[in-house]
């Protein structure tokens, strides 16, 4: 669950923020730096220390409504504590709360109507305890950890959506193999005699990591040519989103196998 684009970008370039201890920064329709006035849809304000690095509450207002749209609490450029962000009219849509840079306790997000769309209960640790629109019946709501031993990653965001575990595991497997069948073939080597014509096969094994982020893409089979392993373990590395891989619940790591099949 990342918070945005937006965060990334406020905490990627400190450059943009000027001298004097409150500071302001304005974004564009597309959580961007504005280029001018008239670009400008979002203006946002927070208290910098010393060393330009974010202090106490970063608020974001919608400049032709003056709404607010966020509300996040810093110290020293790392989200600690309330996490706030609003529709433009005005209604809440994450209600959070993060301990040095990771998610704590509740999590919940909420559609333009008011109604709560996800709702996540984290440990001090970051570690997912509940997910209270996944469980299966209200019994389970006195379990801390989920009762299933282990629960396989699933991959892209319409299949973590659906209710039914079974038609999430098929949908993610569906839209792997659907991916991985696709690999990247450059036209210069479609072009080419040397590749021209030619079938090529490789074996990876990759590594989704707790956050859902394929981390590693180690090839066991080469292709025999070494641009192509290195297109073949770009492709695995770009899968995302993923929802980890859990056991009783709690992410983990997860290893499998790929193969990858380049077709001119």
């Amino acid at each position: 669950m990342r918070i945005s684009l937006f965060l990334f970008l406020l905490l990627s370039f400190p450059g943009f923020l000027l001298a004097q201890k409150k500071k302001y920064i304005a974004f564009d329709a597309e959580w961007t730096i504005a280029s001018s006035p008239e670009t400008t849809i979002y203006s946002c304000n927070c208290y910098v220390n010393e060393r330009d690095q974010f202090i106490g509450k970063f608020r974001c207002y919608h400049v032709q409504l003056d709404v607010l749209v966020k509300e996040y609490s810093f110290d020293k450029d790392v989200l600690n504590g309330p996490v706030n962000e609003y529709f433009d009219n005005g209604q809440l849509k994450l209600d959070a709360e993060y301990k040095d840079g990771l998610p704590i306790n509740e999590w919940k997000e909420y559609d333009e109507d008011g109604a709560l769309v996800l709702f996540r209960q984290f440990n001090e640790h970051s570690q997912v305890m509940r997910d209270y629109f996944q469980e299966q019946s209200p019994y389970q709501s006195a379990m801390a950890f989920s009762h299933k031993k282990e629960e396989p990653p699933i991959y892209t965001t319409d299949c973590i959506q659906l209710k039914i575990d079974e038609q999430k595991y098929a949908c993610s497997e569906e839209e792997i193999a659907k991916y991985l069948a696709n690999p990247p073939l450059p036209e210069i080597l479609r072009n080419d005699p040397f590749y021209s014509g030619k079938r090529w096969e490789c074996t990876l094994l990759y590594t989704i990591s707790e956050k859902g982020i394929v981390t590693v893409a180690e090839i066991v089979q080469s292709t025999g040519d070494d641009f192509l392993d290195i297109l073949a373990q770009a492709h695995v590395l770009n899968m995302v989103p993923f929802e980890s891989a859990k056991q009783y619940g709690v992410p983990i790591n997860y290893t499998q196998e790929a193969k990858i099949v380049f077709q001119f």
